[in-house]
């Protein structure tokens, strides 16, 4: 992978970990439920984790 690559893939990653905090924070205040809102962050950073290894993976 070269910089231009991993660069793309770090940025994906913060933009995706900041979307899915936001989303988990504002669901699990609306719900009252921190148990909601650690389960939506988690997938999330399952999902993120998966996406920008791909990413990574496909590019080298």
């Amino acid at each position: 992978m070269d910089w231009q690559g991993q660069k793309l893939s770090e940025q994906l990653m913060q933009i995706l970990l900041v979307l899915f905090a936001t989303v988990a924070f504002v669901t699990g205040y609306l719900m009252g439920s921190f148990q909601i809102m650690l389960f939506i962050y988690a997938a999330g950073v399952i999902l993120t984790t998966l996406i920008t290894e791909r990413c990574q993976l496909k590019k080298s």
